[in-house]
Formats: structure tokens, sequence, C-alpha cells
């Protein structure tokens, strides 16, 4: 059954129901995956302003929304891409992660100031409720979500009243390029009239993605560098165990992942040993967990210096680009980056800085790469044992 919930019909009944139902839930989803892949959207009807329009979102939910959308809460982490969709104005209700001044959260560090004051309705983890009662009073057009749970979600929009959008933005840490990413940057375009800027966003990633294969897409596997990445952020900082498999930068320019042989997905710590079986051709560190890279390298200097990444002076920064969600901009600039890196004489022509300050001023409407160098984050060559020092 297709989605008929407005805000305006029932706000006001489960705001009285919540209050004498805490903690209840609903036995429906008021949303169903949909049966064919026709178009994301159905035509509105009528003038008026209660006028809706049926769109299918990225878990193939068809959910009826206004057909002109003005206010806008985000659940987990999916204010960033209204943001890249141009709908900073659009949001009245953020998570409390999207308040963080944090350089390595571009689209927080440069809209620090239009979104420290709003409202706040859920953590920003994808997997945490809203706060219903806030969600309620508050009122906005749409709720949209980086949950890849469609009954979560559908549970949500029946206690709030609002309908509820999936962007599964998951799926942009294997491939930010993906063909459902461009399709939810598009229809968050049309829902908020902002399709202009989303237009800009979606033929940029088309032309960088399509770019990349250009280079490096006939690259024979025999060919392939192998690398490493380690120092990774998850539940924590971590040391050059901290690893990463199905690394996205690395698949996306053909080069093989060593870790990706345990069969692992996403974030995990590795047995130190394995790095010398696997001896990659090439390392890439987070330079943010230098200082812990270090001191693993101080308590057993012989054992990294005979990696032969490291005797060939193959280690290089990675900044990170997963931080409350994947942040677009930082993960094509640290892809260009390994495909310079392991591929130099395809991207010979690409100036880092120059290809940084094009993609952040696409996606966020400024030049970032000062920001990222004083902050330590840029990209540079490394020594192990010693201070990153960023080169602009």
């Amino acid at each position: 059954m297709k989605s008929k919930i407005t805000k305006s019909l029932f706000a006001s009944v489960l705001a009285a129901a919540l209050a004498l139902t805490s903690g209840c839930s609903s036995t429906g989803g008021s949303s169903s995956t949909a049966e064919s892949s026709g178009s994301s959207t159905s035509p509105a009807v009528g003038t008026s302003e209660s006028e809706t329009r049926v769109i299918t979102d990225a878990l193939g939910r068809e959910v009826e929304v206004p057909a002109r959308v003005d206010e806008i809460a985000t659940h987990g982490t999916a204010a960033r891409m209204v943001i890249y969709a141009g709908g900073i104005e659009k949001l009245s209700v953020v998570a409390e992660g999207d308040q963080r001044e944090n350089v390595a959260m571009p689209y927080a560090y440069v809209h620090h100031g239009e979104l420290k004051d709003l409202p706040v309705g859920t953590s920003g983890k994808s997997a945490d409720p809203m706060y219903e009662e806030q969600i309620i009073e508050l009122s906005p057009d749409i709720i949209v979500s980086s949950s890849a749970d469609a009954g979560f979600l559908d549970e949500m929009q029946e206690r709030t009243g609002v309908p509820v959008v999936a962007l599964y933005e998951t799926i942009v840490q294997n491939n930010v390029f993906d063909e459902e990413i461009i399709r939810m940057i598009e229809l968050l375009g049309e829902l908020m009239g902002t399709e202009e800027q989303a237009s800009n966003v979606t033929t940029a990633m088309k032309k960088w993605g399509n770019d990349l294969d250009e280079r490096v897409g006939d690259i024979p596997e025999k060919e392939r560098v192998t690398a490493y990445t380690g120092a990774v952020n998850f539940n924590g900082s971590h040391g050059i165990a901290g690893s990463y498999a199905r690394y996205m930068p690395f698949d996306l320019v053909n080069v093989i992942n060593v870790v990706d042989e345990t069969g692992q997905e996403g974030a995990f710590q590795i047995d130190l040993e394995k790095l010398q079986d696997w001896d990659p051709d090439l390392i890439f560190l987070n330079p943010s967990n230098m200082d812990l890279v270090n001191e693993d390298y101080n308590s057993n200097p012989e054992f990294f210096n005979s990696l032969t990444a490291v005797e060939n002076n193959g280690v290089y920064s990675q900044p990170p680009y997963i931080m409350s969600g994947t942040n677009f901009e930082l993960a094509i600039a640290d892809t260009y980056y390994v495909g310079k890196v392991a591929y130099p004489d395809r991207f010979e022509d690409i100036d880092m800085r120059a290809l940084t300050d094009e993609v952040f001023e696409v996606l966020l409407g400024q030049k970032y790469s000062d920001k990222l160098i004083e902050a330590g984050l840029w990209f540079n060559p490394l020594e192990l044992g010693e201070d990153p020092t960023p080169e602009g």
C-alpha cells in the first residue's frame, strides 16, 4: 500500500497517542516496496498548498510527500546530502552530529553557522530513533534518512505523521558515484526546488566517475598496484592495524586492497603480522592518527622497515572521508590521490590542490584546500616515526 500520510492530518493525534502510549510500536508499515522500476516521482495533482506527489525512495518505498518541500528534518547522516543538493536553507531539524565544527566533516564545518542553532531531532546514528515529540511539534514537511531499514522507517513515519524518505546513504561507502546516489541527489533537488545545484553536483560527479574509469579502467589485474590503508577511525582512533576492507578509493582506481582477502567488510583491526605477509606496494595512512602509528613504529622499527612500501618511500597520507557518514568531496579527492600515487603516468595532469578545490566548490560552494592543510589533513608522502608535515 502506498504511503498516504500527511503531517497536517496526523500530527496532533499522534502527539496525544505518544503521550498516552509511550514506548508503543506500530504494527504495520505505511509504505511498501515498489513493484516496478518506473519513474521516481508522479506528478502532483491539484493546485492547492496541500497537493502531493508520490516518490520512490532509495529503498523502493513509495512515499507520498508534499509537492513543495520547504522544511526538512534529517535522520542519521542525511543532512549532508540535503546540503549537497542545495538545501541548506530547507533544513529545519538536524542531528546532534551535524552541529560539530570539524574540518573532517566539511559540510558541517562550512555550514556551522546555519546548523549550530537548529533544533536537534536525532542523535546522528542511522539506527537511533527520532525524538518523536520534537518532530511532531515542529512538523517538518518530510524526514530524510540514511537508514537502510525499511520497516524502521515505516514505523517512524507512522509514529510522527511525517513522510520519511530513505536516501540509503550507506551505499556510498562502496561507490560515491553509484547511480542510486545520483538519483537521490536529483530527487532531493526536485523536492526542494534546487534543481540547478543538484544538477551541477550530479553532472560533476558523473564527469569525475567517467574520468577515473577512463584513466584506469583498462589496467589488467596483473599490472595493478597493491596497497594497504591504515590508522583508520572506527569506534575511536587506531594505529596502523586499523584498516578497511573494500576501501572505495582503492576499488575505484583498480588498486588491489591486500586486506580484501580476509573476507571482511568495512573497518576492522588486522593482525599486524599479516601486513608483513601481504607486503603491499603502497601504504596509505590517516594523518590525524600518526601519533598512534609512530608509537607502533617505535615499538618495532625493524618490522616496519622491512616492508617494501617503507623501504621504497611508498607511504602516503589519506585524510579520512568517513566521519558521521561518507563525505563525498573528501572521498573523491582521496580517490584521485590514490590514483596519482599508484599510477603516476595516468594522473600526471592532476594537481591535488586544483582538483580538491574544484570538488569542494561544486559540492559545498567554496575552496577547501587551505583548511585541510592547516588541519594537517593533506595529501603528502609520510615517513614513519616522524610527524607529518602537510605540503600545499
